[in-house]
């Protein structure tokens, strides 16, 4: 008895067993791996561009391109010269509509639970607020919250372009990212996930900038986005991105260039970075201070003297302490002076300490901060200068 309520009990688990009857094989999925968002009357190339005989309502204010990949028994079957992706644009007004849209060109749905990153326009978001244009991609249950943000001086689509048929654009741009570690012009990476609190917090902040040219992709200097309204004002380049990498201790690693009055050049690689802003109160004067301490090594020097002397690492270290005094100034000249925005963050050390002062600046604290004083100061610490034998 007890063995046929065994063999009853096997059939009715196997019947229930197999839950995947409603899924789709892998091969008929799109699996989208990049977003490129432009102004609707950008210029997209012909042949990535789907045909507009749409019927529907709708005004041309987004041009979204959708990287997606081809699975390899396509692409083999269409040719040993076949990319590994393809691009698909489409026109209008409303992200989720015009994924849609796609749906009734495509046999293949796209899927964006994959999506790596997603790259606007800077001249788009100077006109449209970041809020508006991530809406969709913020609600949606597919987007992981790990997506990368980034920003282009180009054509948004042209930053998902590639010049070889092995790289895939969206891969190669979460790879870049990867290397913050080793050079100090990258800003720390911004996630769907992280760029959602910045958004609402009301400070201002900074987004990767990126540069694209011929298929090949570059990162490049940053976009600065002021929080009041959520829209480019400017950007940084890539000295100034190093500047507020120093100032902000966020540089993780990275090589500073120097050099004498007479030319010569020597490079400091920096092993370890700390940095704190102080702010000052006395009365109704604000100020902030900057403290900023490093270890470093020489890695390389064009200079006469023998790096292991007394003499040149007393001038050595006056030079690096110079080159990152003049990194800071400029960096506050191009955010504090010219755009007018608090993206170091002195407004929330000010918040944390003081936060009945910032409870009575907070309205206007962009306009007030471009009027307060800063003063930086640099401890600096040369530990080794690599293995050269003299």
């Amino acid at each position: 008895m007890k063995f046929l309520q065994f063999v009853v009990l096997f059939f009715v688990i196997i019947l229930f067993l197999p839950g995947c009857w409603s899924s789709k094989e892998i091969e008929e999925l799109a699996l989208n791996v990049g977003v490129a968002i432009d102004p609707g009357d950008e210029q997209i190339p012909a042949n990535q561009l789907d045909e507009n005989r749409d019927t529907y309502s709708k005004e041309n204010i987004l041009s979204v391109t959708y990287q997606y990949l081809i699975h390899p028994s396509d692409a083999q079957n269409q040719g040993s010269n076949q990319a590994r992706f393809e691009n698909t644009t489409v026109i209008g007004d409303l992200n989720h509509q015009m994924l849609r849209e796609i749906a009734l060109k495509k046999g293949d749905p796209i899927m964006l639970h994959h999506t790596k990153v997603i790259v606007i326009n800077g001249k788009l978001l100077k006109e449209t607020s970041l809020e508006e244009i991530l809406d969709y991609f913020l609600r949606d249950n597919e987007m992981r919250p790990s997506c990368l943000l980034l920003i282009s001086s180009v054509p948004a689509y042209q930053t998902l372009e590639s010049a070889s048929i092995d790289v895939v654009p969206a891969f190669q741009l979460i790879d870049i990212s990867d290397n913050v570690y080793r050079t100090n012009k990258i800003i720390s990476p911004v996630t769907l996930a992280k760029v959602e609190g910045k958004m609402f917090s009301g400070f201002s902040y900074l987004l990767q900038n990126i540069y694209a040219m011929n298929g090949n992709r570059k990162y490049s200097g940053a976009a600065v986005i002021k929080g009041k309204t959520n829209k480019l004002v400017g950007s940084l380049n890539e000295d100034e991105v190093v500047g507020i990498n120093l100032i902000s201790g966020e540089a993780k690693g990275g090589v500073l260039k120097s050099q004498d009055e007479e030319g010569k050049v020597i490079s400091y690689e920096i092993k370890e970075l700390k940095s704190r802003i102080i702010p000052v109160v006395k009365g109704d004067d604000i100020s902030f201070e900057i403290k900023l301490k490093s270890k470093g090594r020489i890695s390389e020097d064009w200079f006469d003297q023998q790096s292991s002397s007394d003499k040149f690492l007393k001038k050595a270290k006056l030079i690096i302490r110079n080159e990152i005094g003049k990194a800071i100034e400029s960096t506050l000249s191009k955010t504090q002076k010219e755009f007018k925005v608090d993206v170091i963050g002195c407004g929330k050390e000010l918040s944390i300490k003081y936060p009945k002062v910032w409870d009575s600046v907070k309205d206007n604290w962009d306009e007030l901060f471009a009027e307060l004083p800063i003063t930086y100061n640099i401890n600096l610490e040369i530990t080794d200068y690599g293995t050269k034998v003299y």
